[in-house]
């Protein structure tokens, strides 16, 4: 679980400094400290790896279902 946390930060990271075409399994590997090998198994390119952050990171903003568009796009807005 850290190692797959680190590697998942080291892509946040990555891609915020350099956009896509910084995210390579050699950067997040010397980033994370994991070994290229390991984040082939768990992510097979570099996409996978870019797709499960946004996932995790679009999951993580919902507001909560109340039925009043406007509050609820309001309250998201900060």
């Amino acid at each position: 679980a850290r190692t797959r946390e680190r590697a998942l930060e080291a892509t946040r990271a990555l891609f915020r400094e350099g956009g896509w075409a910084a995210v390579t399994h050699r950067a997040v590997s010397d980033r994370s400290g994991s070994g290229r090998t390991t984040l082939y198994r768990h992510w097979p390119d570099a996409a996978a790896l870019l797709r499960e952050v946004v996932v995790l990171r679009a999951g993580s903003d919902r507001c909560p279902l109340t039925g009043e568009l406007r509050s609820g796009l309001l309250s998201a807005r900060g």
